[in-house]
């Protein structure tokens, strides 16, 4: 199980799944308690909650990145491609919300309702515009890794059925599920609303299952075990 662990793919799916994990514990803690919070502390969980989100689309770039290295471009990954990829990660998330915090003086984050963004246009400048290129950029990679897959099974590489199976599993890896919610920032649509809630509520559990749970070294540990 150590080799397992110690694969880089499965380093970025950590770090990505620990914040989310953060991400979701605030966001339970905000939405059970945000009416006793004092202004201060509603402010400083919104700031959590968007720091933990933007990190968790951070590491989603950085799980496309090795993606492509590996599949498109098929370039052996550098041994300290980890280090490279920690220093945006963190710094990017912290950069966006000191920016949005720092010029807005803390106004971004609503302290009536949620502590979250009180208005639309702090919403989209340091949320949805950071999150559309993720997915645009993660797009691309889909896209790259869809055209020489399917160059493949035209060959009798690789089965049709295999070639959707990655794509699916690589779509949630790089949370492609968040394209509602960037369509719900500009459609208030009830169908986008169930369709975000249920994809992202269930996204962890499909990551593990298509990720961990299908991985032959860790189903054969689990059997020993």
């Amino acid at each position: 199980l150590k080799e397992v662990r110690d694969r880089l793919h499965f380093k970025l799916m950590a770090l990505m799944s620990l914040c989310l994990f953060v991400a979701d514990a605030i966001f339970l803690t905000i939405l059970v308690f945000h009416d006793a919070f004092p202004t201060s502390v509603c402010q400083f969980m919104g700031m959590a909650l968007h720091t933990a989100l933007l990190s968790g689309f951070c590491w989603m770039v950085a799980q496309a990145t090795l993606v492509y290295k590996h599949l498109v471009v098929i370039f052996e990954t550098d041994h300290a491609f980890l280090r490279k990829c920690t220093v945006p990660c963190v710094l990017t998330p912290l950069l966006i919300v000191a920016a949005t915090a720092a010029g807005s003086q803390l106004d971004a984050y609503d302290t009536k309702r949620f502590c979250w963004f009180s208005e639309t246009k702090y919403m989209i400048s340091s949320f949805i515009v950071p999150l559309i290129l993720m997915l645009l950029y993660n797009g691309f990679v889909l896209l790259a890794v869809m055209r020489k897959l399917t160059k493949k099974s035209n060959s009798n590489t690789i089965s049709l059925a295999k070639v959707i199976r990655i794509l699916m599993v690589l779509a949630l890896l790089v949370g492609m599920t968040w394209f509602f919610g960037v369509l719900l920032a500009f459609v208030d649509s009830l169908v986008l609303r169930y369709a975000f809630a249920t994809l992202n509520s269930i996204h962890g559990l499909l990551v593990f299952v298509t990720n961990i749970g299908t991985v032959p070294d860790i189903r054969r540990y689990w059997a020993r075990a």
